[in-house]
């Protein structure tokens, strides 16, 4: 039953629109493609973020401690 509603809904965003345009479809994948650039860097930028945090819990959680004691700024 809900494949004939989908069928239909694929068929409409595939067909040419008037004079020959583009499809919906072909519109829509150019709008997410166009994105790709934005994203391989907002990728690179968290990757580098990940690297970082990595780096520092490595520091922190082999740093030699000379007692073992931390001190707390909010101890409650």
């Amino acid at each position: 039953m809900g494949s004939i509603p989908v069928c239909m809904g694929l068929y409409a965003i595939s067909r040419p629109g008037e004079n020959g345009e583009e499809t919906r479809l072909e519109k829509w994948l150019a709008k997410v493609s166009d994105k790709s650039e934005e994203w391989h860097a907002k990728n690179q930028r968290n990757t580098a973020l990940i690297e970082q945090a990595c780096h520092d819990r490595h520091l922190l959680t082999y740093a030699p401690s000379t007692n073992g004691h931390h001190e707390i700024v909010y101890p409650e």
